[in-house]
């Protein structure tokens, strides 16, 4: 197994949709595997073993994609769009233009455990 994928999936339990595309979308930039691990130890610091995580790839338009990073949990707070734009904002400060493109959201489904 790709060690970028086994630190998703084994060490921060990150549900993976279409790992083949994933990884070649995030292997196309330099370091953002970085910003997607980092990414993914905020939203465990921040929402705990409780949150689902999925990741995967959406085609945005005319051939462009982005990771998309879904955060699910049983009950939701007010505020977990507050504290995912700050995950965002700090995923930003060390990403540049030449990155990839991710988005934290929730879609506020309840947790599925595939």
């Amino acid at each position: 197994m790709n060690k970028f994928l086994y630190i998703l999936k084994e060490r921060f339990d990150v549900q993976i949709k279409d790992e083949f595309s994933v990884l070649k979308y995030i292997g196309t930039f330099v370091n953002f595997d970085i910003d997607i691990v980092y990414a993914i130890i905020r939203i465990r610091e921040e929402f705990g073993d409780d949150a689902e995580i999925i990741l995967e790839l959406k085609e945005i338009c005319c051939g462009n994609a982005m990771v998309v990073i879904i955060v699910r949990q049983k009950i939701y707070s007010d505020n977990i769009m507050t504290i995912l734009d700050k995950i965002n904002s700090e995923l930003e400060e060390n990403m540049n233009e030449f990155s990839g493109w991710v988005l934290l959201t929730s879609d506020f489904h309840n947790i599925t455990y595939f």
